[in-house]
């Protein structure tokens, strides 16, 4: 239960409160037909709070157009998410992810209060429940026979009947199997009183008012804290007397001779089981239930199913769009996100390391005139930032890092067991998975996962998450930090695995490729050591293989390992630029024991250049100028 899910529970109440109250003139049933609805939604608010990923509605980008319009390795951002673009047309473009959350220790303990609460309510419940159970088992069957008034009912060998000494006015207990229990009394009732009995508790078995008061049992445990949680069931416990008072009327009973029956069940009432639906309850709501029998003018007709419909579907949309609207925010793993995504720079290191940053973010501005860029050198070992630079806030931001995400993909799928030397079908340049077309930048054959990755082939790279699947996908990103929902829907997960759909800052994802940096046995380690190895080889090959999109990352002298990333900038109202791109590499120096990790992000770069060609050159210079800092002992 968060802060915005307890607000949208408020927003719902006080919608019901209001239709409620609007609809006061109306019938019974009609203004139950709200409450029911009202109380549904409280509940299916945090249901869809642990089901959807947050900030869902923004969280899938579409795109228009012809996706054969992209040519270059930026196909990739448009092809990621085509099934995204199909199931949801309105979907909206991506936006960097900003968090309205609380901190930390204010969240857990509102938390840990709610649970408690909702402990509490559980263990009520259960107690009324049981009290409920003993007080059926404990009541004797009875023979509708003995009563002639009720043999006469079509319903009479439909509904199991009891008398029990325990109480003293009718009630339904139960709401799989409901019984009608009557107190020791009715056996001399008159045949009136008896039938206006039967009739109003079997009314109550027709509503199915058993069910939906449980229902409103758990809304008022789960918004235990929402005092119009308790008004709302407290209301539709009213209406559902009031609902069944009307259908008696309707069989033909005449008003005054009903509310006599209800005054004189009223004289000697004790209170059954909570859970139990009692003929008379609390002296006002008897008051204002007799009041409304004996009304000339009071509706009793119940609601349309256009009516319901248009309700139930008014309090759906409000439901989504409160869901929807929720900040998301990324799973980090503590052991693996040890420091705030913010510069936090080392003393120690060398003043040349600091300068060839600054330096090298002038020679962006100067050469590509972005509208932002950010540099990040990591310590694999610790996860501290060495040294970053900085353009127009770009450190802060979130971006898209398209096929930078691909080197995880590939390390999820070899440890869900993917042999290292299996090999892909590229499927010519073009794959159908989830009934959506992807296709690459060059139509591709058969090729080794080196060469797919080399490549940045994104059928490849799909053949390959298909190895592994949505949830093992998911997995790796919540131990990485990276933003995860609680559930993907094939298309989302698919895009995922291209590194589209989703935002993360560039230490966020600098600090998620330290685990591709060192090789770790323990049980905490992201990747086995074999796996990391594995990966590592085929990033080297992005930048030293004649095929790789990376070959302008290369330091002499030494092989270090990355993957280029290039994505297409959102359109404001929706779709993305043909020409303008967010421009990324990742790499690792050297590639066999990584020192450092260096990331650096462009965005708008002139012209809608690449990766492979913004970002890698960057990186050498900046990998050259790390190595130059260490200590030569």
């Amino acid at each position: 239960m968060t802060v915005h899910i307890a607000l949208g529970g408020l927003v719902i109440a006080l919608a019901t409160a209001g239709v409620h109250r609007w609809l006061a003139r109306a019938a019974a049933l009609v203004r139950r037909s709200v409450l029911v609805v009202g109380t549904v939604a409280m509940l299916s608010v945090v249901v869809a709070d642990w089901v959807l990923p947050a900030g869902w509605l923004e969280w899938s980008p579409t795109i228009t157009g012809n996706l054969e319009g992209y040519v270059t390795e930026r196909v990739g951002a448009a092809v990621g998410v085509a099934a995204a673009t199909a199931a949801n047309p309105f979907a909206l473009s991506p936006k960097p992810v900003t968090s309205t959350s609380l901190p930390a220790s204010e969240s857990w303990w509102l938390t840990a209060v709610w649970w408690l609460g909702l402990s509490l309510a559980t263990i009520r419940i259960a107690a009324a429940e049981w009290r409920a159970h003993r007080l059926k088992r404990r009541a004797a069957p009875l023979d509708s026979r003995s009563f002639p008034v009720l043999r006469e009912s079509h319903t009479a060998v439909e509904i199991p009947l009891r008398i029990s000494p325990e109480i003293s006015t009718p009630a339904v207990v139960g709401w799989r199997h409901p019984c009608i229990l009557l107190p020791k009394s009715a056996e001399t009732w008159d045949p009136q009183t008896l039938r206006a009995a039967w009739l109003h508790e079997w009314a109550h078995i027709a509503h199915r008012d058993p069910s939906l008061q449980r229902v409103a049992t758990w809304m008022c445990a789960v918004h235990w804290f929402n005092p119009l949680a308790w008004w709302i069931a407290h209301r539709l416990r009213h209406e559902s007397e009031v609902a069944a008072d009307d259908r008696v009327l309707r069989s033909g009973m005449r008003p005054s001779t009903y509310a006599k029956t209800l005054v004189a069940l009223a004289r000697d009432r004790l209170t059954p089981a909570s859970t139990a639906i009692a003929l008379v309850s609390s002296p006002s709501g008897l008051t204002r239930r007799v009041e409304s029998i004996v009304a000339p003018q009071t509706r009793r007709r119940g609601p349309t199913g256009t009516w319901v419909s248009a309700v139930a579907g008014s309090y759906g949309a409000l439901v989504l769009l409160l869901t929807a609207t929720r900040p998301a925010s990324a799973t980090p793993r503590p052991d693996l996100v040890t420091h705030a995504t913010t510069d936090v720079e080392a003393p120690a290191v060398a003043a040349g390391l600091r300068d060839a940053v600054d330096q090298e973010i002038e020679r962006l501005v100067d050469r590509w005139h972005p509208t932002g860029a950010a540099v990040v050198v990591l310590d694999p070992q610790t996860r501290r930032v060495l040294a970053s630079g900085d353009y127009r806030g770009a450190l802060a931001r979130s971006f898209e890092p398209a096929s930078t995400i691909k080197p995880f993909t590939f390390a999820t799928a070899i440890e869900a067991g993917l042999d290292p030397d299996t090999r892909v079908d590229g499927e010519g340049g073009e794959w159908i998975y989830d009934a959506a077309v992807f296709r690459d930048h060059h139509a591709f054959g058969s090729m080794t996962l080196t060469q797919s990755l080399a490549q940045s082939s994104n059928v490849g790279a799909l053949k390959v998450f298909a190895q592994a699947g949505p949830r093992a996908l998911r997995t790796t990103f919540v131990r990485l930090g990276l933003p995860a929902p609680p559930r993907w829907t094939p298309a989302q997960a698919a895009g995922a695995a291209l590194g589209h759909g989703l935002q993360v800052t560039p230490v966020q994802l600098a600090r998620a490729y330290a685990s591709l940096a060192t090789v770790s046995p323990t049980n905490d380690a992201a990747f086995r050591p074999s796996t990391v190895l594995h990966v590592r080889q085929l990033m080297e090959a992005v930048v030293h293989s004649p095929e790789g999109t990376g070959r302008q990352a290369q330091v002499r002298g030494i092989r270090v390992a990355g993957k280029t990333g290039t994505s297409p900038l959102p359109r404001p109202g929706g779709g993305f630029f043909d020409d303008r791109t967010q421009a990324t590499f990742v790499g690792l120096a050297p590639a066999t024991h990584p020192r450092f990790v260096v990331l650096v992000t462009v965005t708008d770069p002139r012209s809608g250049a690449s990766g492979g060609v913004v970002a890698a050159p960057a990186f050498a210079r900046i990998a050259a100028a790390a190595l130059d800092s260490l200590d030569p002992s």
